[in-house]
This record gives C-alpha cells, sequence and structure tokens, in this order.
C-alpha cells in the first residue's frame, strides 16, 4: 500500500502458504520509514495484517519514490529474510515567509522551506533603488544582479530538496548616510565660520 507525507502508518501483509501451524513468529521489518519488531502466531493458510507506525520525521527528509522493505521472520532458530516495495507518492508544499523590523537599521528575513517530498525549483526576487542598495547586505549573494533605470532587481535561484529552507537576510543600514550628512553640515559650518573669522582679521 503506498504511503504519503500525510501518512501515519503502513500496513503489510503477511500469508501463511503452509500446512503448519507457527504459533511464535518473530518479525523485524526495517525500512528508511520505520523500523518494527512483533511477535504473532500464524495458522495454515492465514492471512494477517500488520499496522505499523511511521517515523513522521524520517518523511520529511525523503524524496518521492520507491523504497524496500526488509522482513525477516525468525521461528526458533531459523531465520528468513524478505524483501518487499513500498511506493512513497508525490507531494508538493512550499512555505513562505516575510518579516520586516527596525527603522534606522532595517532588518528583512525571507524564508522559502520546501514542505513536498519533491525538489522543488524557487526563485525569490527583491528590488530596490540604486541609492538604498548602496547601504544594502544580504547573508547570500543573489545569483544575479539586473539594473534597470534607477533599481537594481536581486534575484535568488536554488533548488530545495525535501524539508531544505532557502533563508535570505536583508539588511539596510541607514545609520552610515546618516552619520555621513552630520560630517559633512559640520564640515560645512566649519568652513563658513573660517571664513567669517578671516573676513574680520583683515578688518
Amino acid at each position: 500500500e503506498p504511503i504519503n507525507p500525510d501518512s501515519e502508518t503502513v500496513t503489510l501483509t503477511i500469508k501463511n502458504n503452509y500446512l503448519y501451524n507457527f504459533p511464535q513468529l518473530t518479525i523485524y521489518t526495517s525500512s528508511p520509514f520505520f523500523n518494527h519488531k512483533e511477535t504473532i502466531s500464524l495458522y495454515p493458510k492465514e492471512i494477517k495484517t500488520l499496522t505499523i507506525p511511521i517515523e513522521k520525521e524520517k518523511l520529511k527528509i525523503l524524496s518521492a519514490g520507491n523504497f524496500l522493505i526488509n522482513s525477516d521472520i525468525s521461528v526458533n532458530d531459523a531465520t528468513t529474510t524478505i524483501e518487499s516495495q513500498i511506493k512513497f507518492l508525490e507531494q508538493e508544499g512550499l512555505e513562505s515567509y516575510e518579516s520586516t523590523e527596525g527603522i534606522l537599521i532595517k532588518r528583512t528575513e525571507i524564508v522559502r522551506k520546501n514542505e513536498g517530498n519533491i525538489k522543488k525549483p524557487i526563485t525569490i526576487i527583491k528590488t530596490s533603488n540604486v541609492i538604498t542598495s548602496l547601504f544594502t547586505s544580504f547573508n547570500i549573494p543573489p545569483s544575479q544582479v539586473n539594473v534597470e533605470g534607477s533599481s537594481r532587481i536581486f534575484i535568488w535561484e536554488q533548488e530545495l530538496l525535501p524539508n531544505e529552507e532557502l533563508k535570505i537576510i536583508k539588511k539596510t543600514n541607514w545609520l552610515y548616510p546618516i552619520i555621513l550628512i552630520i560630517i559633512i553640515v559640520i564640515a560645512i559650518i566649519l568652513i563658513i565660520k573660517s571664513r567669517y573669522s578671516n573676513i574680520d582679521l583683515n578688518k
């Protein structure tokens, strides 16, 4: 029975093809989704269904496709191994999040997370004017930067694996231009004062 990222359990069917009663049959099953051990009894030609809980954390990092299930069946001192396949169905999902805080130092966080179980190509585009971009930095360099008139367009492109995320942190520091303006104003005032001082001395 196929499973998907929302599945809680997987069902395995076991049939006794022999005309022999197995009062104590130990079954250990392992796969990328679970590890399970159970002891059952099985009568001749009887069919039993095992319901096995799935480890949900493992689903988050697995891609869709076919996976092997190894079942070790033990009776007394004898053990045999049976291989079977289980299909992990495709499911897409993308979580998007964006937040902005601060005034003089403005911080914007952009997050894209692949919540599905297949690879997901994503593109993030941010635009700012030329002056703002002079005081802006990113934690991850953009894949490309385009200039259109007085605007700069920053583009990030990446293929996300299941449960992988891309987090872009954009910081614009307005303290630098404010400090620069203050220095320029002080310099102008000092120049004007020095000129007036020279005029007074000449008189």
